[in-house]
């Protein structure tokens, strides 16, 4: 496979992960359960176990996904030098990570 199709592959996944990511944080918020108060913590006791539970093991487990995002940015930004493009994907992946 050539590079840029890796890199299509790669910026795919990331979105696909990011798409994961973005449902298990839905079932972190207790889904359709709690209603209007769904960004409150203090609802949080209200959750089911299993929403909070799958929605860990769904976000832990599409973090890697999310994070080959960082691959296409970097060689995007490799002409510049390798000290202009090693902070920033350093930083988003650090940022992505949270």
């Amino acid at each position: 496979m050539d590079n840029t199709r890796m890199m299509r592959i790669a910026g795919i996944l990331a979105v696909l992960g990011g798409v994961i990511n973005g449902f298990a944080d839905y079932l972190l918020q207790g889904g359709l359960i709690l209603g209007p108060a769904v960004n409150t913590y203090e609802n949080l006791a209200n959750v089911d176990y299993d929403l909070v539970f799958w929605g860990t093991i769904i976000g832990n487990a599409a973090i890697p996904l999310w994070l080959l995002g960082c691959w296409p940015v970097y060689v995007a930004q490799a002409p510049p030098g390798r000290w202009v493009s090693l902070p920033t994907v350093n930083l988003l992946g650090y940022g992505l990570s949270l």
